[in-house]
């Protein structure tokens, strides 16, 4: 087996935006804005740009309008439309969401053009991670020699916290072997990172995933799998209680399992849709552990499972 070819890859892990994916109505809704009739024969066009900051799962938002060159109608038709949105996944008292969308008029030919909504805080963390940099100027670190030698691959996480521009990041790291080559490699170089750009008073984290592959060695990761075929590989599922109706949860859906046991709760992201009715099974997927050790478990630490639940019922 040859593994002449070391590969080795630093992910920064932005996970989609909740906010967005559980914005309601459905987007053919919010599309649906239609042109004020009197702005259109006036020949009036334009663009608009709104903030909407959401502080409850049942109420409409506060509606902010940006830099605008539309006309007065233009704009209220926009403020009434985005009057009905709603945003169900914002715990009231708790947290808050922010969205900014644009809509276009066109009078040539009646039309109204929406933008797809943005949010300003994944688009936030974007831009701080972009100014990051190694003080060693290097974008990545040698593959660590003993590692290599032993045809040791697989993945480690972090989550760093930048606290100012320029000093290094406090720093969590997870490994399967916790003491490893491939562990002791990342926490050292975690420790160059510098956030150039830290906006100052504040804490700035990132989580940061490093895949470490060696060409010729077994392939390493999770294949994708149905919920059904999980089960049987969760640690004491013999002794837990189970108790889930996936067809009150907008089924069937996709989520994403990042495999972070025991160390700290496994990463759950709901694809395509977010539905705050998946919360328990959420949870419950957070805290499994699987029934795996040694290169087993290295095999899959910290790699990404999509996992697919059907339209059925759980009662264990």
């Amino acid at each position: 087996m040859s593994a002449s070819t070391a590969t080795w890859a630093q992910v920064p892990v932005i996970d989609p935006s909740i906010t967005l994916q559980c914005l309601k109505p459905a987007k053919a809704q919010r599309d649906a804005l239609a042109y004020p009739f009197d702005a259109w024969k006036d020949g009036k066009g334009g663009r608009v740009q709104v903030e909407l900051l959401f502080h409850s799962p049942d109420r409409g938002p506060a509606v902010s309008v940006l830099p605008a060159d539309a006309d007065e109608r233009l704009v209220d038709a926009v403020k009434f439309h985005v009057n009905t949105f709603r945003l169900p996944c914002v715990d009231r008292g708790v947290s808050q969401g922010r969205v900014i969308l644009e809509y276009v008029f066109k009078p040539d030919d009646q039309r109204v053009a929406a933008s797809e909504p943005r949010d300003p805080e994944v688009e936030r963390r974007q831009a701080l991670w972009a100014c990051v940099r190694h003080v060693s100027g290097a974008k990545s670190p040698a593959y660590p020699p003993d590692a290599r030698q032993a045809l040791r691959q697989g993945s480690v996480q972090t989550r760093l916290e930048f606290r100012s521009a320029d000093t290094p990041p406090i720093a969590q790291v997870w490994s399967a072997t916790g003491n490893g080559p491939l562990h002791t490699g990342v926490e050292e170089w975690v420790k160059g990172y510098r956030m150039d750009c830290h906006p100052g008073g504040e804490s700035v984290t990132q989580d940061l995933q490093f895949r470490f592959r060696l060409e010729g060695a077994p392939a390493v990761g999770f294949k994708p799998l149905t919920l059904m075929q999980l089960l049987p590989a969760v640690k004491g599922i013999r002794d837990q209680r189970l108790a889930f109706d996936f067809t009150q949860m907008d089924c069937p859906f996709d989520v994403r399992l990042t495999y972070l046991q025991p160390h700290a709760p496994n990463k759950v992201v709901q694809l395509d849709s977010f539905e705050p009715s998946r919360r328990p099974l959420v949870d419950w997927l957070q805290g499994i552990e699987l029934n795996m050790r040694g290169t087993q478990l290295e095999a899959v630490y910290a790699d990404d499972l999509l996992l697919s639940v059907p339209c059925a019922k759980i009662n264990l």
